[in-house]
């Protein structure tokens, strides 16, 4: 329905009923005094779902177990939790890296991506969402697993950003190779550095655990969120008010009348009213009522339901 972004934002969801007019509303050269009056509108009700996308400047991103809340821990004022066991981080942590001038670098550590989160296993989407509120991406790779598990690893990520959305796949993103102080094997960091970058990306490789390579890193990041947009990434949306139409249908022996407008004449009118009946017959013949009863088949004396209420057919 909505995106709101700013600060102050607001947006209607349901809006409350009109306030029904008096008689002097219905005064005619030929009715000085007219009785008749209208009730109030019901005021709209609706369930809705309210999602909730961080806002960061940076999403730190991968597979379970990478080091990302090691990474943020390290860079920013975070204190998440950290264990060495899947899905440690649960929600999103959030933050915040100080930088000259008093300026500030948000971070958001993204629970850990599997096959299939597109579609909401593990953590699934209740995190992609999160992503999608980043101006850069930092993609966080374990440089301890074997090359081919390294890559791997990354292209199912990559996958599931792109199942979820191809817009995720747009944003900036660099990659981070961590667990540096682990990799023993000579030409392992050089190798990885040139196969990320054959795919066009930035590499930089860390040890979360021990700080090497991170103001390196703590640089890359300034820099390139310098180089971005200062705007707030904001998802476009079209929303139209959906408006039900006259629907009438037999529910066992009973006319079912259903529609925005018909609901609407019901709950403003005082039936108690002989001028107000009046003016009711008119409008439902006015916008089709009658016609379509008559084509279901209903005859006199036959119940009619319009909302909360029930009458009884007479014709004329």
């Amino acid at each position: 329905m909505a995106d709101l972004v700013e600060p102050g934002e607001r947006f209607i969801v349901a809006k409350g009923g009109r306030g029904g007019y008096g008689n002097a509303h219905f005064k005619s050269p030929t009715n000085q005094a007219p009785r008749i009056a209208e009730k109030g509108e019901k005021g709209e009700s609706r369930w809705i779902i309210l999602e909730l996308k961080v806002i960061a400047d940076i999403g730190i991103i991968g597979m379970p177990n990478v080091g990302k809340s090691t990474l943020i821990s390290k860079l920013s004022n975070a204190k998440p939790k950290i264990a060495d066991y899947p899905f440690t981080t649960i929600s999103p942590v959030l933050g915040v890296m100080e930088i000259e001038g008093g300026n500030k670098i948000v971070l958001a550590d993204i629970p850990g991506l599997i096959e299939g989160a597109h579609m909401g296993k593990g953590l699934g989407i209740d995190f992609l969402r999160h992503i999608e509120r980043t101006k850069l991406l930092v993609h966080v790779v374990d440089m301890s697993l074997p090359v081919e598990d390294v890559e791997r690893n990354f292209d199912k990520v990559m996958e599931e950003l792109k199942l979820y959305s191809d817009k995720l796949l747009l944003k900036p993103q660099i990659v981070v190779g961590n667990k540096r102080d682990i990799v023993f094997e000579e030409g392992k960091v050089e190798s990885l550095k040139g196969l990320f970058e054959s795919k066009g990306y930035l590499f930089v490789a860390v040890s979360a655990l021990r700080g090497d390579g991170l103001n390196f890193l703590r640089d890359v990041l300034i820099g390139k969120v310098k180089e971005l947009p200062k705007d707030i990434p904001r998802e476009k949306v079209d929303y139209v008010p959906q408006i039900r139409p006259l629907r009438v249908y037999k529910e066992g022996e009973i006319f079912v009348v259903e529609g925005d407008e018909v609901e609407r004449l019901v709950s403003i009118t005082i039936f108690e009213s002989e001028e107000a009946l009046l003016r009711f017959q008119k409008e439902m013949r006015r916008i089709g009522l009658e016609e379509k009863l008559k084509e279901l088949g209903i005859r006199e004396g036959d119940t009619v339901r319009i909302g909360d209420i029930e009458f009884e057919y007479k014709e004329g």
